[in-house]
């Protein structure tokens, strides 16, 4: 009846609404009345079922009232009666319609119709309790460990490392017996152990080890990188292997809460979990007997959580939560909120191995890998002085003394070990000199800061009466190499990384791993680690590499959108941790071994008598499974901007400031001219004057104008001059000036307005250089969507700039290319006083470096040269010593482009090489690619493969070499030279497939 009362309500105020038009309308709407009175009273509506009469309606009452039963009754006439059927008729049908729409409304909000965002239904809840489901818990992998707690391994790790869950620095010594009460325990643990070494996660060995009880029974499990790869957490003592992800499954249940949260309406989803792509072992009967706590850990689970209904549709309550936080703080306005929720409720696209692969592979090829991640150096850990407070503040040599020392507190004493471990293999690698010391004075200083005689260890007379302790002198080109002034480590080679696999963290990231080999260790180096367990273990085993994959914005600027991207990768080396005295040395340190000698409360005594520290290669045929779900789409709500940017919107693909018909002419200065001849202070920024006169020119003209320091343009309209855009841009603020009737649009960005159109550079260049033209180009077409006619730069101009039809046209270089110039000779070119020969540059003793290039530069083809290291009176290259290409200028020799220009080692890493080295370049410049051998190993991808070093397509690039050393006179440490081969010679390895020599004399084949 309600409904029928609504409908009716509706009705009476439309017709009421055309009483004007005619007595029929009246009529109508009387009939209509005396309807609605018969039907609101069950007894009158009785009786006029009988046929008996119809209600009067009461003279003088007002037409909008509704008369109801209780009106004085008269005899209704036949055209009333009429009448009256006609109404019921109409209110029937309204009354059909209104249930009919109220039953649709009421099929479409409790989901019987499809489509509908805030239906409680499963299907259209699914989606969001399975990001509820994620959200509860970022880490939903499940993983089983060996259980270790009861009954622990006698011996774990390896001795003088860390112990870590990493292969190479994870050991497990168990003995086959133990204590009565554990030995079921003991046997349970073996089994475990022994079925992880089946499935590739550990190696096993038989072993003995000496105890107190004797010579006894043991086994030996070592952690793989297959092993590595299969673990969930890689920290800790012990590794816990996966079994597979704990994901969403199916709604269970659906109940409306009688609560509201932020206005909307709570329901309560009860849903169940199940784990997913299991690891096959797990399935295995001898699994399920060995691990118990398997069964709980695969079985389903019920889980809770609460989702609410808005407008829009469903969000889970943590959604909510953080959304009415964005917009409480949120000060940028609606853009800047709905650009916040997009990226909170919006998942990006599911990565599959192939996309990750490829995201590793641009992250290993791209400076932020290159510039500083590709030589393993090892953190030491070296205090200068030691006990010898003096020598601590000495800079004149690098000097650490340690006594044999009663009473030190067990972590000083461990610090001193370990010095003394890494101090002895120096000595021994011939880097440092030892000399034995009496016992300090109990009045006199502690130590003798001075070196004294010092005598190698060898010559030492050990069967003579024990000393209090030693010094050690290292060698001045040992410090330079080790970095001790600085950020101290240990070269230990060069990585050559592989990926092994990834795993889920969150809703857009999730965790790498990637394994390093150590290739071109320094001799030295191979000798320290004989004595050092864990540069060995470097060395032998390889670096374990962890990193992070987001799904984020390209942080160079390129505008090349958000993808997944390896965001960080970095090496986790192994750590010493040695705790006891060098053999060498424990005739001088009887009170520290004594001190630092216990018995394990196992029983064990001593350390096994044989563990072989085992050479385990990583299993590249079972990387970890790829475990990131499918991500669920979320509608987001659309929120209306405020206000309409003052720039224009760049769109992807066009042009921010379009040219449209107007011919594009550009103008670049580094500064302006100040009043009155001025001159700028030291960071000092007032603003200059340019002047332009603007002619007749073909067609329209559009300026763009770009410096660096603020200034006034003056643009000065002759006659016949049609200015149609102005935009000028730089660094700092630019302000334009038109002298003359125009009605062209000026736009004066600020910096943080501009787009990044070309590497992140918005400035044109402001010289007039061939090999920059397609930098100026790029940019153009990038602002503007058109080449420039014409293009005019000084540092400062000297007079007003001029732009008419006469003006001469921009044009850009033919490209240049050993087909071109055809073979010939290359020469190195360099400063007249610089030592700098045909084919070889050394040291000229004035700068950090020396620089010199080839005579020859191209922008085109494919090329391949190669340049030897030539390192003198020191252990490794020197700081600053190079090899590269360059951006080349005009007239020969290269400019001072950082941004355009690639450098092989990056800075820091020239520690790494040596006497010797040869470095091979093969540029493809058609490609815009730079790949490079070392020693016959390509570094980067091989040629062809696409994982090079970036270049400018369109450039010209010559060689560069820089000849460095340290010191000067006779305190030279040593010194860098470099000797070159542009293909007058045999080349040390062979030529690429399709490249030629630099010179075009060789050729090799595709």
């Amino acid at each position: 009846m309600d409904e029928i009362r609504g409908a009716y309500s509706a009705r009476l105020k439309e017709l009421r609404n055309s009483l004007g038009a005619g007595q029929s309308s009246a009529d109508y709407l009387d009939a209509l009345r005396d309807a609605y009175r018969v039907l609101s009273s069950p007894e009158l509506r009785a009786e006029y079922d009988a046929g008996n009469s119809t209600p009067a309606r009461q003279e003088g009452v007002d037409g909008d009232d509704v008369a109801g039963a209780g009106h004085n009754m008269q005899r209704a006439t036949a055209p009333s009666r009429r009448r009256l059927v006609r109404a019921l008729t109409v209110v029937l049908a309204v009354s059909l319609l209104a249930s009919a729409v109220f039953g649709g409304w009421l099929a479409w909000d409790r989901g019987y119709v499809p489509g509908n965002p805030r239906a409680a239904t499963v299907e259209v809840m699914e989606p969001i309790v399975r990001r509820a489901a994620v959200m509860k818990s970022q880490q939903r992998t499940v993983c089983v460990s060996p259980e270790l707690e009861r009954a622990a391994p006698e011996i774990q790790g390896v001795p003088g490392i860390v112990n870590r869950t990493v292969p190479g620095q994870h050991s497990l010594i168990l003995l086959l017996e133990t204590h009565a009460r554990d030995q079921d325990v003991r046997e349970r643990q073996l089994r475990q152990l022994s079925f992880f070494a089946k499935q590739g996660f550990f190696s096993e060995n038989d072993l003995t080890v000496d105890t107190d009880a004797g010579s006894r029974a043991a086994k030996q499990f070592q952690l793989t990188w297959q092993g590595y790869g299969a673990m969930l957490t890689r920290g800790g003592n012990t590794p816990c292997f996966v079994v597979g992800d704990r994901e969403f499954n199916a709604i269970q249940t659906i109940e409306k809460r009688n609560e509201d949260v932020f206005g909307m309406e709570i329901y309560e989803v009860a849903y169940e979990t199940a784990v997913m792509n299991v690891s096959p072992w797990v399935s295995s009967e001898s699994a399920k007997a060995l691990f118990p706590k398997l069964a709980g850990l695969i079985s389903p689970k019920r889980e809770m959580t609460r989702l609410l209904r808005g407008n829009e549709g469903w969000v889970t309550e943590m959604e909510a939560q953080r959304r009415s936080s964005l917009l409480n703080e949120n000060s940028a306005g609606a853009a800047a909120f709905a650009k916040q929720m997009e990226a909170l409720l919006s998942p990006p696209p599911a990565p599959d191995p192939a996309t990750v692969r490829t995201a590793f592979s641009d992250y290993l090829n791209g400076d932020q890998w290159l510039g500083r991640g590709t030589v393993a150096c090892m953190s030491l850990r070296l205090q200068r002085g030691g006990d010898d407070r003096e020598a601590a503040n000495d800079r004149s040599s690098y000097r650490v003394v340690y006594h044999d020392q009663a009473g030190r507190p067990e972590y000083q004493r461990t610090q001193m070990m370990t010095a003394l471990h890494l101090l002895s293999a120096l000595e021994i690698a011939g880097l440092a000199q030892i000399e034995s010391l009496p016992p300090p004075s109990p009045t006199g200083p502690a130590v003798s800061t001075r070196p004294g005689a010092i005598k190698s260890l060898k010559e030492t007379t050990l069967a003579s009466a024990v000393t209090s302790g030693v010094r050690f002198v290292l060698r001045p080109d040992a410090v330079q190499a080790l970095g001790l002034n600085g950020s101290a480590c240990i070269p230990v080679g060069r990585m050559k990384v592989e990926f092994l696999g990834t795993q889920y963290a969150g809703n857009r990231a999730g965790s790498l791993i990637a394994y390093a080999k150590v290739t071109q260790t320094p001799d030295w180096v191979v000798t320290m680690a004989e004595h050092l367990p864990a540069v060995r273990s470097a060395i032998e085993n390889g670096i374990p590499l962890n990193g992070m994959l987001g799904y984020a914005d390209d942080p160079t600027g390129s505008g090349q959108g958000k993808r997944w991207r390896v965001t960080s990768l970095g090496p986790s080396y192994p750590e010493m941790q040695i705790s006891s005295v060098p053999r060498s040395m424990q005739d001088r340190f009887p009170v520290t071994v004594s001190e630092s000698t216990k018995v394990p409360k196992s029983g064990v005594v001593g350390s096994p008598t044989s563990i072989p520290l085992r050479v385990t290669s990583p299993v590249a045929s079972a990387p970890v499974d790829f475990r990131i779900p499918a991500p669920v789409a979320v509608p987001l709500p659309a929120v209306a901007a405020n206000g309409s940017a003052a720039l224009p919107k760049i769109e992807k693909g066009t042009a921010p400031y379009a040219a449209g018909d107007l011919d594009v002419h550009a103008i670049s200065v580094y500064e302006g001219n100040l009043l009155n001849g001025e001159q700028r202070g030291f960071q000092q920024h007032p603003e200059g004057v340019v002047e332009i006169r603007l002619g007749k020119t073909g067609s329209p003209a559009m300026l763009l104008l770009s410096s660096y320091e603020p200034n006034e343009w003056r643009i000065t309209l002759e006659p016949g001059a049609n200015l149609g855009k102005v935009l000028a841009y730089g660094h700092y603020p630019q302000r334009v000036l038109v002298n003359g009737r125009h009605k062209a649009e000026i736009f004066t960005p600020s910096r943080e307005a501009m787009p990044r159109a070309v590497g992140g550079r918005i400035l044109l260049p402001n010289q007039m250089e061939a090999n920059q033209m397609r930098d100026v180009a790029d940019l153009v077409r990038s602002l503007t969507g058109k080449l420039p006619v014409s293009f005019q730069a000084q540092y400062r101009p000297k007079s007003s700039f001029s732009v008419e039809a006469s003006t001469p046209p921009f044009s850009l270089p033919a490209p240049i290319s050993v087909a071109s110039l055809g073979a010939g000779d290359v020469v190195l070119k360099g400063s007249s006083h610089d030592p700098v020969t045909a084919l070889e540059v050394k040291y000229g003793n004035v700068g950090a470096y020396t620089p010199a290039w080839a005579s020859r530069s191209y922008s085109s083809g494919r090329i391949y040269f190669e340049g030897n290291m030539a390192v003198t009176g020191g252990l490794v290259s020197e700081p600053h010593a190079n090899i590269g290409v360059a951006l080349a200028k005009s007239g020969g020799g290269m400019l001072d482009d950082t941004q355009g220009n690639y450098a092989v080692i990056p800075h820091g890493q020239q520690k790494i090489y040596r006497n010797g080295d040869n470095f091979g370049l093969a540029l493809d410049l058609d490609a815009g690619m730079a790949y490079v051998r070392i020693n016959g190993d390509w570094v980067t991808g091989a040629p062809g493969s696409g994982n090079g070093r970036a270049l400018k397509k369109g450039r010209e690039y010559v060689p560069y070499f820089y000849a460095s050393a340290i010191g000067s006179g006779a305190e030279r440490l040593g010194q860098t030279s470099w000797v070159t081969n542009f293909g007058a010679s045999s080349f040390r390895h062979p030529l690429p497939k399709g490249y030629s020599s630099y010179d075009g004399r060789q050729k090799a084949p595709l």
